[in-house]
């Protein structure tokens, strides 16, 4: 009789969870979308997808079911090959996701391929990395660059055996480099690394990933409700069912199935058990694309947006947005308010409160054990706020709708890194979908009791003095000057938008948004919020993937463009329903550079100016930049019809010379003549920079030296920085490439302490030149009333010109400046500035005058007064006339001030030294 009760209590308990299985379905709906293939937008997964949950919601219940197309702009991989010609194998590769818009497009390429292992310098030891194609293992964080800076064409990847996203997002750079590159399977890539270990093997290579406008899907349906009391309380609910992967063809993305997983399980439980309240599903795409899915769905169905007001069926008017976005490796299950402000967090603790509540209730009715079912991270409790439970934070659904307004509430896994997201690991086979089918069930449970409590808008703050509407529209006209004009109104077609091109991702979702311009040369970017972003745009060449167009950041670009951001980007200001913004792009080279980390405060440089080769700001020219200083690299653009010796020089925060210098017999050969584009690399950047520093420096000590004047620690500073620039170049013929980078690094550090120091040399003596040019004048002036006291003005002015003259070319013999500068220059200004101040003296002393007599006459009083200016000068011009009659003595003083003067010049000089104190 016992053990007949233990099996009927078995039966009902394994009947009770099969039941739960079938009504969550987490799993198979998880495996099914998973072994669609790629699910980035775009790709046939995700179209897939959306079939998927089309004919699972039909399957449902649901009659009517709405599928909303709309466009995306994503990176299509198109596939990818490597060739051993010797052999004849060949084996499949994956291309990355672009540098920026720098797609890894590569036309058939022949060359060398090396093994790089993990991109250390030492790896490279006695190879030649310029031209060539290096394989190296996934898990070497950024130092894909490294290859990069030293010439190399492609990187390949080998698959690893585990990874993680933070991996996956150093595979790509915020600069659109030319460097393409690709991911290899990992049998395939261990194969060719045991080949490469023997010796270098040459390689046929290609592949193509194009820019497409492609179609994506949001899918909802709504349930009406039960009670015609709530019919005008509708709750939205919404979870994604797209991916992500840093190798955009490999997307699994399993992870990303959880949210889409537990929605379909709650359409279920809700068809079931129909709720009192009006309630919408909406399963969106292109999530991973800035979230483009509920953006759209949002300007749709629940705002006035105005693209859509003249056809827009009857508004949902949620007075809930609820967010699904969970995952698996862990079975925390947390509520928060979409944002971090306090301002708003006390508006929705009465949400908290309650929904933990239902958790609580349902989780003990369901068995589920757990201390805190339901993490609260809208009340701070025992100190623990959300980013305790999800550090970092993650970007959801939920954020967009807060900020269009909606009051919204996002259900989120807490305690879970998500490791694996946006990578090619993310399988099933890597989650815990028990963990996953726990958090779907709790989830059903406390829905279908908020969906039925009348009780659930209660005790709730007015929120309309705190949630606004500020999603915003942008519209971007993308144009270049036509031939022989000044106006930009040449559209440029197939351009690519960047919105915030600073940002790469946050855990899979990519912060960047991207979207291809019409025939018109008009890109319609919708859900940006209030306030400021800074925006670029380009145009790529699909059959090479090089950028042919790039933004012209020139004055007369930024006249229609507006104005610069950090140096690369157009500021764009977001405030009303729908803003424009004109970027002026014009036909260019690009040249990418690396290296760009100051030695002395290790960090990257931050101001790039860009000059010709007469040191002005060229007529075209463009600019892009790393993300701080992980990614201390960029790219210059020049313009395409740009002369062989129109050049380009780039000064870097005053302590980074790009000039390809031509010697240093003076400072004009010093200066370089400017790197052209069309021709010249600037691939090993800090070499370059170095030797362009050195030689400049060297051609203002040759100058200095030649007129007697010297700094030792400048001359040792110097001498220092030649002997590491000789050390690097003869690591560089060795091809040591850790040696190399250590020299050529401490000699910039050198060589930039050294060049400020001797600019201000050159300062310091021009200072002088200018402190004796001001004391000319008044020297002047006093020789003429000394020696000839003309009464008449014209001879006054005469021998004050004829003593001036003598004494500028009496001093210009013996001043090491006049050598150095330009002094006639210094003469004129101080001509304009001395008569200036003449004709300025003179006014105001005859307005004074006749003010003084305009009172006079209106007061009917005659005053006298002698201003103390015109003392002063009656009793200099008593002292010059005393002075002339003492002729022996004034001439013996005069000459002995002189001789003093000429002595402290000549035979004095300073040594500057650094103390340092015990």
């Amino acid at each position: 009789m016992r053990h007949s009760t233990y099996y009927i209590i078995c039966a009902l308990v394994l009947a009770a969870n099969s039941g739960w299985a079938r009504e969550d379905g987490v799993r198979e709906t998880v495996a099914y979308l998973s072994s669609l293939g790629s699910r980035v937008s775009g790709y046939p997964g995700a179209a897939k997808a959306a079939d998927y949950v089309e004919q699972r919601l039909r399957e449902i219940g649901f009659a009517e079911v709405v599928r909303e197309p709309f466009s995306v702009t994503v990176p299509i991989d198109h596939g990818g090959e490597l060739l051993l010609p010797e052999s004849g194998e060949r084996y499949g590769l994956y291309g990355l996701w672009p540098n920026l818009v720098r797609t890894p497009t590569l036309p058939e390429y022949k060359g060398e391929m090396i093994y790089g292992g993990d991109g250390e310098w030492e790896e490279y030891a006695g190879r030649e990395l310029d031209g060539r194609v290096v394989l190296m293992e996934f898990n070497s964080w950024s130092r894909w660059l490294q290859a990069a800076s030293l010439g190399a064409r492609a990187i390949v990847f080998i698959e690893p055996e585990e990874t993680t996203r933070n991996q996956a997002t150093a595979k790509y750079s915020t600069a659109p480099l030319d460097i393409p590159r690709f991911w290899i399977e990992r049998a395939a890539g261990l194969q060719l690394k045991e080949r490469l270990l023997q010796q270098p093997t040459s390689v046929l290579l290609k592949g193509r990933m194009d820019w497409q406008r492609e179609t994506a899907w949001n899918i909802w349906v709504r349930l009406p409700g039960t009670d015609p009391a709530l019919a005008d309380e509708t709750i939205v609910i919404e979870s994604y069912y797209d991916g992500m992967s840093v190798v955009p063809a490999l997307a699994p993305a399993a992870e990303a199935t959880s949210g889409i997983a537990a929605l379909l399980a709650l359409a279920e439980h809700l068809v079931r058990h129909p709720p009192r309240r009006p309630v919408v599903l909406v399963a969106t795409g292109a999530h991973f694309q800035a979230q483009q899915g509920i953006v759209h769905f949002l300007d749709r169905h629940a705002r006035r947006h105005p693209y859509y007001a003249e056809r827009m069926e009857e508004p949902l008017k949620p007075e809930l947005f609820i967010c699904i976005d969970l995952t698996s490796q862990s079975d925390g299950l947390g509520i928060w308010n979409n944002t971090l402000s306090y301002d708003l967090k006390r508006f929705f603790v009465p949400f908290g409160r309650r929904f933990t509540a239902y958790a609580e209730e349902e989780s003990a009715r369901l068995g589920l054990e757990h201390e805190r079912p339901l993490a609260n991270g809208i009340s701070p409790i025992r100190g623990m706020d959300w980013s305790t439970f999800v550090p970092s934070g993650v970007s959801v659904s939920g954020q967009q709708a807060l900020t269009a307004g909606i009051k919204s509430l996002s259900f989120v896994t807490v305690n879970d890194a998500r490791y694996l997201v946006d990578t090619p690991f993310d399988t099933p086979e890597r989650m815990n979908i028990e963990n996953l089918s726990r958090q779907s069930r709790l989830l059903n449970a406390m829905l279908a009791r908020a969906v039925n409590d009348e009780a659930l808008f209660a005790d709730l703050e007015d929120f309309g003095p705190v949630l606004k509407d500020k999603l915003r529209s942008l519209r971007v006209k993308i144009r270049s000057f036509p031939r022989k004009s000044q106006v930009p109104d040449r559209p440029i077609a197939n351009a690519i938008v960047v919105v915030n091109p600073w940002f790469k991702s946050h855990k899979g979702l990519r912060l960047v948004r991207y979207h291809l311009t019409d025939d018109q040369g008009v890109a319609d970017i919708d859900g940006l919020w209030t306030g400021a972003y800074p925006v670029a745009a380009y145009q790529v060449n699909p059959a090479t993937g090089q950028i042919v167009y790039a933004p012209d950041l020139s004055k007369r670009g930024q006249q229609f463009s507006g104005a610069v951001v950090n140096g690369w980007m157009i500021d764009s200001k977001i405030r009303w329903d729908i803003n424009e913004k004109i970027i002026v792009v014009f036909p260019c080279i690009s040249r990418p550079f690396y290296s760009m980390i100051d030695p002395r405060y290790l960090r990257s440089f931050k101001g790039i100016n860009v000059i010709d080769a007469n040191g002005v700001e060229p007529r075209q020219f463009g600019l892009a930049r790393g993300l701080g200083d992980g990614e201390a690299v960029g790219v210059v653009f020049g313009p395409q019809d740009a002369a062989e010796d129109d050049g380009i020089k780039m000064i870097i925060d005053n302590r980074m010379l790009l000039l390809n210098s031509e010697g240093y017999e003076d400072e004009d050969q010093a200066r370089g003549r400017g790197y052209a584009l069309r021709e010249e690399s600037l691939i090993r950047t800090g070499m370059l920079a170095v030797e362009d520093m050195w030689q400049l420096n060297e051609a203002r000590l040759r100058t200095l030296r030649e007129h007697a004047i010297e700094n030792q620690r400048l001359a040792r500073l110097h001498q220092r920085s030649k002997g590491l620039i000789e050390e690097a170049r003869q690591a560089e013929e060795v091809r040591d490439w850790e040696r190399y980078v250590e020299h050529v690094r401490a000699a910039l550090g050198v060589t930039s302490r050294a060049y400020p120091e001797v600019l201000q040399t050159l300062n310091d003596v021009i200072t002088g030149m200018v402190f004796f040019l001001a004391l000319v004048i008044p020297t002047a002036f006093l020789g003429e009333r000394l020696l000839f006291a003309a009464s008449d003005i014209r001879r006054q002015l005469a021998g004050f010109s004829g003593l001036l003259l003598l004494i500028w070319i009496a001093i210009s013999q013996v001043h090491p400046a006049f050598a150095i500068a330009h002094p006639l220059v210094i003469l004129l200004a101080f001509a304009i500035m001395a008569m200036a101040a003449f004709v300025l003296a003179m006014l105001s002393a005859r307005f004074n005058r006749y003010m003084k007599a305009y009172q006079a006459r209106e007061a009917h009083v005659h005053e006298t007064d002698i201003s103390r200016a015109s003392a002063s000068y009656a009793a200099f011009m008593l002292g010059i006339s005393n002075m002339r009659r003492r002729k022996l003595r004034t001439g013996l003083t005069l000459l002995t001030l002189v001789l003093l003067t000429f002595t402290v010049l000549s035979f004095t000089s300073f040594n500057t030294q650094i103390r340092y104190m015990a």
